[in-house]
């Protein structure tokens, strides 16, 4: 499992896109007069060896990325016998 987090910023109005590797992707829109948003992404993926985690953000004006935050969780399956 894959999550992430992002906090934008932007002193005017703004999109904000990110795009996980994985497959999880976020938009939002700063509203005029600027201010603040987070994004949160979070996939389930599955891969056959150890693989790299991408978080990609764009924007269409100065909006800035403040804080991100990106986790990659592995999950293991265990078998139960009863007995």
């Amino acid at each position: 499992m894959i999550s992430a987090n992002v906090v934008a910023e932007s002193p005017e109005e703004a999109t904000v896109d990110c795009v996980l590797n994985a497959g999880g992707e976020a938009s939002a829109t700063i509203p005029a007069g600027g201010g603040a948003t987070t994004l949160s992404l979070s996939v389930t993926a599955t891969f056959g060896a150890a693989s790299a985690a991408t978080l990609t953000c764009s924007t269409d004006t100065s909006a800035s990325e403040r804080y991100a935050n990106l986790v990659a969780t592995q999950v293991k399956s265990q078998s139960r016998t009863v007995g």
